[in-house]
């Protein structure tokens, strides 16, 4: 498994972080001097480094065209059929050796018969992604928006002029850091806060519901101290009226687990959502470049009960990708889920895993990889279902 970068202080992924000039102008010294070293830490396989090894390999466009064009036929206009040709033909090409040859992939031996990913939209959509569909730009920091209808229960949770991103557990209950529970007040009775169901909260259709109450894991005890193992970045949040969100299914802590190993080229990737900042380097954005929901698949990643890297808890884990594919989460995207893409064949379908605590950087740059807090622990289990929550767990 690669060792992560070393990490320092972490700073919480907020919006509109109160920071100085003097601090921006720290972020941009500390990235002109360390990052070079740190991207060179991150370097992996080729098939960590997108969706496929050798991305700008004519074979793998050809192959990419040739698939599409099959599965567009045979599918005729059925969505789940197209989505499940292509990630079983992706599959394939991903099982072949490097330079070996991938027009001997049998095309009309794939199934054609859905899978539960293959139905659900957001699992059609991340299939398009492997696909290729800008992938050069497959990152929240600057890249793929998610288009309508795609992944709802992702929320925008706001409150005291702040931002964070949040997951719909149900029709009431909205899953986020605890950090934005602090920052937004969300459980202040004299300000307004609200959650949005939408894909872009400065346009379209955006569905709002009044915040009624909030809560950090570990009450009072955790209030006012920093993240640890007994105090994980997690907040619940409930609300007034009836969200109409896709249900979910948590990740077991073994399935978890070997999703973090990542020790074959086959291994799903980890797809991160938030509505967060699109710059990378500068830990303050703008208004105007949050708020939209984005996307982004990370393929490679290390667990912190294991790794070495300070500053991690053994209740969360480390995302990143290298400088040739730089994924990450960033200011705003604080209490996006992390979902766990489904092996060959899965019937299950994605897999809630994670929420976006942090960054590595000391100073909040996003871009060189981001620290998660798990959601498969029996403590984090039982404290969902201790609060109303009907968890499945699979």
């Amino acid at each position: 498994m690669p060792e992560p970068p070393p990490i320092g202080r972490t700073v919480p992924r907020r919006d509109r972080a109160r920071g100085t000039l003097l601090a921006i102008l720290a972020a941009l010294l500390a990235a002109a001097a360390t990052g070079t070293a740190v991207r060179a830490q991150q370097a992996a396989p080729d098939f960590l480094r997108g969706q496929l090894p050798d991305l700008g390999a004519s074979g793998v466009a050809a192959f990419r065209a040739k698939l599409e064009a099959f599965a567009t036929t045979k599918a005729a206009g059925n969505p789940a059929v197209f989505a499940a040709i292509v990630r079983r033909g992706l599959d394939a090409a991903d099982r072949v050796p490097a330079g070996g040859n991938l027009d001997a992939i049998a095309l009309d031996s794939l199934s054609t018969e859905p899978t539960r990913a293959d139905r659900e939209p957001t699992g059609q959509f991340i299939t398009k992604l492997r696909l290729g569909k800008d992938v050069n730009s497959a990152r929240i920091v600057g890249g793929l928006p998610v288009p309508p209808g795609v992944a709802d229960e992702v929320v925008v949770v706001e409150g005291n002029s702040h931002l964070c991103s949040g997951i719909a557990l149900n029709a009431d209950h909205v899953l986020t850091a605890a950090h934005c529970v602090r920052d937004l007040a969300l459980a202040d009775t004299t300000i307004s806060k609200i959650v949005a169901v939408t894909s872009d909260i400065h346009g379209g259709e955006v569905k709002r519901f009044d915040v009624t109450g909030a809560q950090i894991f570990g009450g009072a005890a955790c209030a006012d101290v920093p993240l640890t193992a007994q105090c994980p970045d997690l907040g619940l949040v409930t609300i007034s009226g009836s969200m109409q969100v896709p249900s979910l299914v948590f990740a077991t802590e073994a399935i978890l687990d070997d999703g973090l190993m990542r020790t074959r080229p086959t291994d799903p990737p980890f797809n991160l959502f938030g509505f967060g900042c699109t710059r990378a380097g500068l830990p303050d954005c703008p208004t105007s470049m949050i708020g939209q929901k984005r996307t982004a698949l990370a393929f490679q990643a290390a667990d912190c009960a294991v790794t070495t890297a300070r500053g991690c808890q053994p209740t969360e884990f480390l995302l990143w990708n290298d400088a040739t594919s730089v994924v990450d989460s960033c200011a705003g995207d604080s209490g996006g889920p992390v979902l766990l893409m489904p092996k060959q064949e899965d019937a299950v379908g994605y897999r809630l895993v994670g929420l976006t605590s942090r960054a590595f950087s000391p100073v909040g740059e996003c871009g060189p990889g981001g620290i998660y807090t798990k959601l498969t622990t029996p403590r984090v289990i039982a404290w969902l279902r201790d609060n109303g929550v009907v968890v499945t767990q699979q």
